[in-house]
């Protein structure tokens, strides 16, 4: 959760990925490239462990890392107005340019637990 995910470059004025979050979404693209050249192994190994029937063309992938206070390393809470609005507009930027992969905060898997326990609860 206190992993840092994107750096601020003054010359070029934008956010982008710290090396931490190029290894995560490097090693998440082997994998999911290992799984798809196994495909027919994998999908064969879960269907007669586990009795399910598996499809898989192009995996999807999450990277739960970092939280809101954190995405910026420790100048994410001096980041103010228009530059808080730049970190968060570029995270989701670079987040959505990503192929299958997803990250999702520790915060907001958090926030959907609860979410999901309180709809849960109030039926």
């Amino acid at each position: 959760h206190v992993t840092q995910l994107v750096t601020f470059d003054k010359g070029r004025k934008n956010f982008y990925w710290t090396s931490d979050a190029a290894k995560a979404i490097t090693q998440v693209e082997n994998y999911i490239d290992s799984l798809t050249k196994e495909e027919d192994t994998v999908i064969k190994n879960i269907r007669d462990e586990y009795g399910v029937a598996v499809d898989a063309v192009r995996p999807y992938a999450y990277i739960i890392a970092s939280s809101r206070k954190n995405i910026g390393g420790e100048k994410t809470s001096t980041y103010l107005g228009k530059m808080q609005k730049k970190l968060w507009n570029d995270f989701r930027r670079l987040n959505n340019s990503l192929k299958n992969i997803d990250f999702i905060l520790y915060d907001e898997l958090l926030d959907s637990f609860r979410n999901l326990r309180d709809r849960l609860s109030n039926d």
